[in-house]
């Protein structure tokens, strides 16, 4: 347990910490986590939407409602989210090929099983979604 002398001087330290102060040191501080551009929502990119669309009806079919739709969008965007990571991590892999491995490569590269998890599991679910609202209209 924290006493209330090591509070205190916590909440004093809290005070002085609160990031860059200049213009310069904001910028370059607000570019700190994009390295990649996975974490960026596929919605941001006009023509990714549409092939979210063209993929969403491919998979719905031309009889679906409008929720078996949404979930269709889901999965798309989810699968083209996979396709972007294993894009990415092939481009990766393939300047190391030519280069001798370091440590920050290597964890550069794991870096990318976060994202790549997180699209499968939101592919998942979307595909479960789904199948159970076309069991839904049988």
């Amino acid at each position: 347990m924290a006493t209330d002398k090591q509070i205190a001087a916590n909440r004093a330290n809290c005070r002085r910490s609160t990031g860059p102060k200049t213009a310069a040191g904001q910028s370059k501080y607000s570019r700190n986590a994009f390295r990649h551009g996975l974490s960026l929502p596929l919605s941001a990119d006009p023509q990714t939407q549409a092939n979210i669309e063209v993929l969403a009806e491919a998979v719905a079919g031309d009889t679906a409602t409008a929720e078996q739709l949404g979930a269709a969008r889901e999965f798309a965007a989810a699968h083209l989210d996979l396709t972007r990571i294993r894009n990415a991590c092939a481009q990766v892999t393939s300047k190391l090929s030519t280069q001798a491995m370091d440590p920050h490569s290597v964890r550069r590269l794991c870096g990318f099983d976060r994202y790549e998890r997180r699209a499968w599991s939101k592919r998942k679910y979307a595909a479960r979604e789904l199948d159970q609202l076309r069991e839904q209209v049988r």
